[in-house]
This record gives structure tokens, C-alpha cells and sequence, in this order.
């Protein structure tokens, strides 16, 4: 009852208080195509007015093409999947996270890019500041290129200069990576000194280098190196120089030559080479020296050319022939045809003989001179040859210690040597050795370096020439030893070959005396079951491998014994251990050197291990045991395949009921079980993929990690087998154009889980929707010319209420004038024949029903069909929205009227007419029927009635007034 108003309001500023993760992200200078290591720096930053709340933290970098991410770290992050990190301590409020550094690889065609990276979590509700950009610039990497030049002729026997200048001209400086410049001369042109400001020159490798970086178009300083022709030096030769290094990528233009071409007086010059192959030996007959004479002069040659070898003591020759020359025995080959510079004559070969006392080497000299040629200072060509005597091979056999009764592996060693008193006296041809191996032996391996062996024949062979007084790398024969063999055996080895004629000295006997061995063996077995990952604090494990060391020879071990676990990928050692043993825990190997008797077993050793979270689903551990003495290893191992628990994952997604359209909040029921025999080990991750039509709202579950975008829940703790996680609640708004039926589908992945064909459920939603009919009707046959009515009544037989317009439409055919549409609710038009209205109409409802009179024309035909339609509402079932009404027209009444009177009438007396009324037509009238009677003049109607009729007495006509002379004064008026 207040009537003062101005103080009843009141207004409270309340500050809400939040995280809000925002990012940067920066890199220095430019990147340049190809680069290895350029890296960005990412900083993620709570600039809310509260800490995180603890809830994961996740950064990610969206790389661009052209940048390709290979590692990503920061303190306290986790970046085990790129390109995300996540961490979940809190951070306080306008605090930042240590930086992470992110290293990416350029592309070799990457242009100007911009790299993107996202925060998101910590509990923060603002999400519009939640990326960063980063424009970065690439530019070309460096491209060394190099030239160069000469000063001075570079004739034989002068001096000059080469000038090498290395230069950048890509789109960036180098990389401070080592640049190296190298020059290569031809024969006859060596380099004397290096003028080289920066550089590190080594004139034995004429090769120049230096870190400074370059700038791009940017030139070192030119390297200068002093070079001489000898007097016997070419004429015309190619100086290459090449640069290399500083980080470019593009080698193609890191040569450059420079070509010295000179011309001489032109004369001819004849020059002869003289060479043979390999060495000679005493008493060969089929020796052979090679001579080629040329002309290196600038002109052809003219006249004769004679060519004069003059054999040393020692050798004879037998032929001598050239294609062309002329030649005799003597040692003297002619010819006078023109020989054009740079050319040579076909070559002359001398065979000689070899004298069997030929001494230990010789020098051959052969000459050329003629052809018009005027320098004779290279004429001359000597050829040394080295004579070599007979080979004599001989063999030695020989082991180490004895051998035991039942050895694997006992070893020979056979060596062959050249025992030739000549020293000149090489083998030559094959060299083949022979082992014939008693009964109690049996070989298993022969070989030897430079050896070609066969073991079933025990044969080794080989071709390369053996020097006096040298031997050959020696053979190895690798043999096991029978039970039962007997206490000395014998080994005979021999070889033949090699070009020797002594074979007195060829075979060698070795004498082996055998004895009683220790034989070792191993078992190997475990306890418990094997579960992935780690045994939990506190409880004692139940993966335990038991080894077991056997001596099942004949003798007392000696010396130390040492067993080795393999360990397989898979599992993690805890504890190794054994009475009496010294083991180490890193390399897995237990030691003693006490005896173990024959038939005896040292204690066990126990093997306590963990299983990764990645083990595979069965696992062999190998152990193998060595020494004491034994030399029988064939049963020195042991191995022990174990199955490991594995989890199995599978999931299940339901609902209660259809959904609607439209509908707030539907929700679906996730459950991660473990039908697997394992436990669950390592992070869990679920992931919702939901259809068009449906749009998430919510999601969560009793230690569950949840996010909406993307729609995943993951959690870390572990599952035991037959177990399932709480269940995972997903609550969706259902659109109100959704269709009729929706399939959502969920995934689980991780938990170790390795059969991955049960991680997916998919669930069938159907979705109610309305269902809108429509129904005609009218009430008898309607009448041409007559009015008539159609009643139109929608209902919903859906499943759920109608959304939006709906309208009705009336397709009147010919023969009938739509006149009127009335329907309580509706908004009719008669000008478009429909009616609409946007309220939900109910499942299994009607709305009030349509009126629709027509106007019936006289000429419709005698049927006709009233077709109405239904649209809109959401209805995705067209097949029920039209409705027919065929109708009957009926024909119509047909008045006729009949007129009677009695008697005769007379002036001034009263009279009376009888109108009969009468339905000649086919049909019943309707309406008002009328009947108009018009008097003809002389008569006046005075009263008219009629049973059922309701008649009006209509005014009479008025008459003109009949013209009379005036009348004399104080006559009456006459009226008619």
C-alpha cells in the first residue's frame, strides 16, 4: 500500500572470481628452408583472479604446413604425444608455467607460415583467449658457389697463380657449420703456398677451411695459391676448385674449373713406355714385356722410327711383333708411317724366357728415337722385374691342452708356410689343404682368413701367392669329441699346390691326448601370475623366475661359473638373487667359483621382475649358464615362455527410452568394463563421437576427466579384471529437426589394453516425432446451386507434439466456390484456400476442427472429390497428410407456379386469385422459396395469405393524376 517508490530497488557488484589460461608463443630471427632444430617457445599463463583448480592442463601446437614438430619439453610438462603437453599442478593467479620449448624441422620448399598454439584446462571458463599466433619468416638457406682464375701462362717449367674466390649468394647467412675449399691439380703441377687471410690452408691436401659465418651475397676472401709447371709438365691442363659446407643444401654449383691452354713450336716429340705383369720366375718361358711408343710433340712425324730393346743377362727372346712394325730378334722394330700428335703406335710385346739362374731381379731399357723429333730427353724407358724362385710348402698342425671326453668345440690350428731358400720364391696357383679326422672326432667348423673351406670334405683352398719364408693365416678346426673316444688320438693334416715340386715336407700329425669334462646345464621356471604393470607398494610380488645350475658331467666343475638372465622387453627386474651366488642387479649375472661334484645342482637363483604396461601378451626370458670348466655348450640354456594377463577393454552405451525432438538434457550411459584376465594398466581414454541432431551439454563420471570438446573422459588408476570404471554420463539436447533415428558411438583405448575389436558400442536412439493427419468429412449429397460444408479435423498420431507452422490446405476442385474457412485457433485466408497456427499440438491429440463452405455451382458435375492437406509441425511422414472427400451432387428443385380464379370479376366488386406453388425438380428446396404477384392495372390486391406462407401486402402502383378543368369557385376537388 506504499505510494513512495524511489527506494525500492538495491543493487550488490559481486566480483567473480576464476582461472583463465591464456598463451604466447615467439622464436628468434627467421627460420631458413631445410633448418634442423629451429624452435619456438610457448608460455602458458593464468591471467584469471584465481589458481587452477588442478585439473589437467593441456597446451597444443597446430603446426602448419612447412614445419614439421620433433620435440616439445618444458619443466614440469609432460610431452610424451606430440604435439600436446599437459600438467596438472596449480597455478597461482597471473602466474605462467615454465616455458616449453618446442623444436620443429623446416621444409626444403617451406614459405612465410604462421604456427598456432592452444591452452586449454586448469578448470578456466573463459575460452575466447585461448590460442596464440606466431607469424615466422623462412628464408632461403645459404648456397656456397665459388670461382676461379689464373695469373701467368702455366706453361711447363713456369709459375703462377690460382685465384679462388668462395662466395653466398642464397638467402641467408651460413650456419657457422665448417666451409672447406679444395683445389685439384694435374700430374706434373704442384702447389707451393697458400695466401689466405682467415683461412686454415694444408698444402698436402691443397685444401683450405674456416667457421666464420657469411652473410647472404656476402664473399670470403679470395684464397690465393702459388702454383709450378714443371719442365716436363703438360702443355694444357684443368685446374678444379669445389666448396662445400656452411649449411647449405643445394651442391650444384660448388665447382669451377679453369682450363691452361698453351701452344708450343709445333715438332714432333716421341716418347716409349715399357711395362710387364707381375713378377717373372726362373725357367718361365712365356714372359712377357709391352712397349708403346708416342708422340707428345705438336707435330706429326716424319720419316723412320725405330724402337731398340737390348735384353739384360737372364732373359732370352723368343717373339718379338707389333701390328705395323717391322721387328727381328735382335731386339729392333721399324716403321715410317706418319704418327699424328698425341697419338701412339700400336703396341710391341717381346715374350722371353726366364733362365733358371736368373738372377734375384733385372732392369729392362728399351729406347725410341726418329720421326724428325728434336727432344731426346725422354727416349728412355726402364721396366725392373723381379725374378722369383720355387716355392716349397710345407704344414704344421697343433692344439692346446688336452681334449675332453664329450668337448664341443675343441680347436686345431694348421698352418702352412713357404720354406724356400730363394727369396724370390713365391707360391703360385692354387693352394689346397686336407684334414683327414679320426673316428673320435667330429668337425663342425673349418675356417681360415683368405681361406675358401668345405666342411664335409674338410678341404681349404685359396690362389694368392705365398713369399719365402712367409706363411699363411692359419686354419681353425673346430671339433667335438665322442664320449667314448679313446685316450690318445691322432690328427693328420696335408698340402699340395702352390707351384712347389717338394712334396716330402707336405703332411703333419698331431697327437691328442683326451680326458673326463664337467657338463653344465641350466633350468629355468617361474611362480604366479604376470600382470601388466608394476607391483603396488607394499605387497609382495608374485613374478618370481627360479634358475636351477646342474653338473651332469663326469667331473668336478673349476674356475668360476657365471649364469646370465636375457631379460625380454616387457618385463623390469626387481631383485636377483640365490645362496652362495654374486649378483648384479644391471647386467642380470650371477657368479661363484666354489665345485659343484658331478650329478650336484648349486641353490637356486630367483629372478623377481615387474611387467611393463607394455608388455605383448606372452614373453619368453632366456638364462644361459658358462664356465667351470665345461666345453659341451649345447646345453647350456634354457628358456621359460610365461603369458602375461592381459587387460581387455570394452564398453557399452545405452539409454532409457526414445528421445524427442527438441529435447533438454537426454542423456546416455557409458561403462568401461575390463572383461580381459589382466588388470588395467596406464591411462584410460574414452572418446563420444556424437551424430548431427544431437549436441553434448555435459559429461561426467566419478573419476572421470571430462572435457566437451573434444568429447573424451580419460582417468589413469587401474582396472581390475571383471571390473568395471563408474559409469560416464552424457547429457545432449536433441534438435528439433533431428531425424527419426540416431546412432551414437563411443571408443575406449589405452589400459594396455592390445585386442582393440571390443572398444566400440554404438547405441540406436529412436526419436519420437509428431505424425500429423488430417481428415474430410461432409454431411449428405450437396445440391447444385445450393451452399455446402466440409469439416477438416488434424490430429498428431506421433509420438511426440508438433513444432512450429502448420498448415492446412483446401484444394477446391471446379464446381465448387470456396466461400468461407473458420476454425477456433486457426488464422484462415480465403484467398489462399488455407489455414495456419504455430501452437504444439500433443501426441495423440486434434486440433479444433476446419469449416469450409463452398458455394455449389449449377453446373458441377454430378461427383466430384474435396482434397485437403497437412504440412509443417515437424512431421517427417508425408504418406498420411492428404485427405479426399468424394461428394455426390445432387440435382436441384425445380419451382413451377399456377394461378387460378373463379367466376368472373366485375367493376367495383371484390374478386379472388388461387397461386399454387409446386416442385417439379428432383431435390427438396432449401432456403426461401418466394412468390411476387403482379396486378395488372384495374385490379388492386387488398389482402393475400396462405397457409405456411408469409405474405407482405406490397404498396400499390401510384397512378398519373387524370387532368380535369379547373373547377368553378365553390365546387368541390375530384380525386380519383
Amino acid at each position: 500500500g506504499e505510494v513512495n517508490t524511489g527506494n525500492d530497488q538495491a543493487t550488490d557488484s559481486t566480483t567473480l572470481v576464476a582461472p583463465d589460461m591464456t598463451i604466447t608463443k615467439a622464436h628468434t630471427g627467421n627460420f631458413i628452408q631445410g633448418q634442423v632444430g629451429a624452435t619456438y617457445t610457448v608460455t602458458a599463463t593464468n591471467s584469471g583472479n584465481a589458481a587452477t583448480t588442478g585439473a589437467p592442463v593441456s597446451v597444443t601446437d597446430v603446426p602448419p604446413a612447412g614445419v614439421t614438430i620433433t620435440a616439445m619439453a618444458g619443466a614440469g610438462w609432460t610431452c610424451t604425444t606430440l604435439p600436446t603437453c599437459t600438467r596438472s599442478d596449480v597455478l597461482a593467479a597471473s602466474s605462467a608455467y615454465p616455458a616449453i620449448t618446442v623444436t620443429v624441422t623446416v621444409a626444403v620448399s617451406a614459405a612465410s607460415l604462421t604456427n598456432v598454439v592452444n591452452v586449454s584446462g586448469g578448470g578456466e571458463v573463459n575460452f575466447g583467449n585461448d590460442s596464440a599466433s606466431d607469424p615466422t619468416t623462412i628464408n632461403p638457406p645459404p648456397d656456397m658457389t665459388i670461382g676461379i682464375t689464373h695469373t701467368g701462362t702455366l706453361a711447363p717449367g713456369t709459375s703462377g697463380t690460382f685465384l679462388l674466390a668462395p662466395g653466398n649468394v642464397g638467402g641467408s647467412s651460413t650456419s657457422g657449420a665448417t666451409v672447406t675449399v679444395t683445389l685439384t691439380l694435374p700430374t706434373g703441377v704442384s702447389a707451393t703456398g697458400f695466401t689466405a687471410p682467415g683461412w686454415a690452408c694444408v698444402l698436402a691436401t691443397l685444401t683450405c677451411t674456416r667457421t666464420d659465418v657469411l652473410a647472404a651475397g656476402g664473399s670470403y676472401p679470395t684464397i690465393t695459391v702459388a702454383v709450378n709447371n714443371a719442365a716436363g709438365g703438360p702443355l694444357s691442363f684443368t685446374a678444379t676448385t669445389n666448396v662445400s659446407g656452411g649449411g647449405e643444401v643445394n651442391l650444384t654449383n660448388n665447382t669451377a674449373s679453369d682450363s691452361i691452354v698453351n701452344v708450343l713450336t709445333a715438332v714432333p716429340d716421341m716418347t716409349i713406355s715399357k711395362s710387364h705383369t707381375g713378377d717373372f720366375k726362373q725357367g718361365q718361358t712365356d714372359a712377357v714385356y709391352t712397349l708403346i711408343a708416342s708422340n707428345v710433340g705438336a707435330k706429326s712425324t716424319s720419316g723412320q722410327v725405330s724402337v731398340s730393346d737390348q735384353l739384360p743377362t737372364g732373359l732370352t727372346a723368343t717373339a718379338i711383333t707389333g701390328t705395323g712394325w717391322n721387328c727381328n730378334l735382335s731386339g729392333l722394330c721399324l716403321r715410317s708411317d706418319v704418327l699424328a700428335p698425341g697419338a701412339s703406335y700400336p703396341p710391341i710385346n717381346i715374350t722371353v724366357t726366364v733362365a733358371a739362374d736368373a738372377p734375384a731381379s733385372l732392369i729392362n731399357t728399351a729406347i725410341v728415337g726418329g720421326g724428325g723429333e728434336v727432344n731426346t730427353g725422354n727416349n728412355v724407358a726402364s721396366d725392373p722385374a723381379i725374378i722369383a724362385g720355387l716355392p716349397d710348402l710345407t704344414i704344421a698342425k697343433s692344439h692346446t691342452g688336452d681334449f675332453k671326453l664329450g668337448q664341443i668345440g675343441a680347436t686345431y690350428n694348421i698352418v702352412v708356410s713357404n720354406v724356400a731358400v730363394s727369396a724370390n720364391s713365391s707360391s703360385s696357383g692354387p693352394v689346397s689343404v686336407t684334414d683327414a679326422l679320426p673316428t673320435a672326432l667330429n668337425a663342425t667348423g673349418i675356417a681360415g682368413s683368405g681361406w675358401s673351406c668345405t666342411l664335409s670334405s674338410l678341404t681349404c683352398t685359396r690362389q694368392d701367392a705365398l713369399a719365402a719364408g712367409a706363411s699363411y693365416p692359419a686354419i681353425t678346426l673346430i671339433v667335438d669329441v665322442a664320449v667314448d673316444a679313446p685316450a690318445l688320438i691322432t690328427n693328420v693334416a696335408t698340402v699340395s699346390g702352390g707351384g712347389e715340386t717338394n712334396t716330402k715336407n707336405n703332411s703333419a700329425s698331431d697327437p691328442t691326448t683326451t680326458k673326463s669334462l664337467p657338463d653344465l646345464t641350466i633350468s629355468k621356471t617361474h611362480t604366479g601370475t604376470f600382470q601388466l604393470g608394476p607391483v603396488a607398494a607394499g605387497t609382495t610380488p608374485s613374478t618370481i623366475f627360479t634358475l636351477t645350475v646342474s653338473n651332469v658331467g663326469k667331473s668336478a666343475t673349476a674356475g668360476l661359473v657365471s649364469v646370465t638372465d636375457a631379460l625380454p622387453a616387457g618385463l623390469v627386474v626387481t631383485s636377483i638373487g640365490g645362496g652362495g651366488w654374486s649378483c648384479d642387479l644391471n647386467s642380470l649375472t650371477c657368479t661363484r667359483s666354489d665345485v659343484l661334484a658331478p650329478g650336484a645342482s648349486y641353490p637356486l637363483i630367483a629372478l623377481t621382475v615387474d611387467v611393463t604396461p607394455d608388455a605383448p601378451g606372452a614373453v619368453t626370458n632366456n638364462a644361459t649358464v658358462s664356465g667351470g670348466g665345461e666345453t659341451n655348450t649345447k646345453n647350456n640354456s634354457a628358456s621359460d615362455t610365461v603369458p602375461i594377463l592381459q587387460p581387455d577393454l570394452t564398453i557399452s552405451k545405452s539409454h532409457s527410452g526414445d528421445f524427442q525432438r527438441g529435447q533438454i538434457g537426454a542423456a546416455f550411459n557409458i561403462i568401461v568394463s575390463n572383461v580381459g584376465p589382466g588388470t588395467s594398466s596406464g591411462a584410460v581414454a574414452v572418446l563420444d563421437s556424437i551424430p548431427a541432431g544431437f549436441t553434448s551439454t555435459a559429461i561426467s563420471g566419478q573419476g572421470w576427466n571430462c572435457t566437451l570438446n573434444p568429447l573424451s573422459c580419460s582417468r589413469g588408476d587401474k582396472l581390475p579384471a571383471s571390473a568395471s570404471y563408474p559409469p560416464i554420463t552424457l547429457l545432449v539436447n536433441v534438435a528439433a529437426d533431428a531425424p527419426s533415428s540416431l546412432t551414437n558411438t563411443v571408443s575406449v583405448t589405452g589400459g594396455g589394453d592390445k585386442t582393440p575389436g571390443n572398444n566400440s558400442s554404438s547405441d540406436q536412439v529412436n526419436v519420437s516425432t509428431p505424425d500429423l493427419t488430417i481428415s474430410k468429412t461432409h454431411t449428405g449429397n450437396f445440391t447444385r446451386g445450393q451452399p455446402g460444408i466440409y469439416t477438416l479435423t488434424v490430429s498428431n498420431v506421433g509420438k511426440a507434439p508438433s513444432i512450429g507452422l502448420v498448415t492446412v490446405a483446401d484444394t477446391v476442385p471446379a464446381g465448387l466456390t470456396l466461400s468461407a474457412l473458420t476454425g477456433t485457433g486457426w488464422t484462415c485466408a480465403v484467398a489462399t484456400a488455407s489455414c495456419t497456427r504455430t501452437d504444439a499440438l500433443a501426441a495423440g491429440a486434434a486440433w479444433p476442427a476446419i469449416t469450409v463452405t463452398v458455394d455449389v455451382t449449377a453446373d458441377a458435375p454430378a461427383s466430384l472429390t474435396n482434397t485437403g492437406t497437412v504440412s509443417g509441425g515437424g512431421d517427417p511422414n508425408p504418406t498420411n497428410n492428404t485427405v479426399t472427400d468424394p461428394t455426390v451432387i445432387a440435382g436441384a428443385p425445380d419451382l413451377t407456379i399456377a394461378k387460378t380464379h373463379t367466376g368472373t370479376f366485375a367493376r367495383g366488386a371484390a374478386g379472388s386469385y388461387t397461386l399454387t406453388v409446386t416442385n417439379v425438380g428432383s431435390t427438396a428446396t432449401l432456403g426461401t422459396a418466394s412468390v411476387t404477384d403482379t396486378l395488372p392495372n384495374g385490379l388492386i390486391a387488398n389482402a393475400i395469405s396462405g397457409t405456411g406462407w408469409t405474405c407482405v401486402l406490397a404498396s400499390l402502383p401510384v397512378r398519373a393524376p387524370m387532368l380535369l378543368p379547373q373547377p368553378r369557385r365553390g365546387h368541390p376537388l375530384p380525386w380519383l
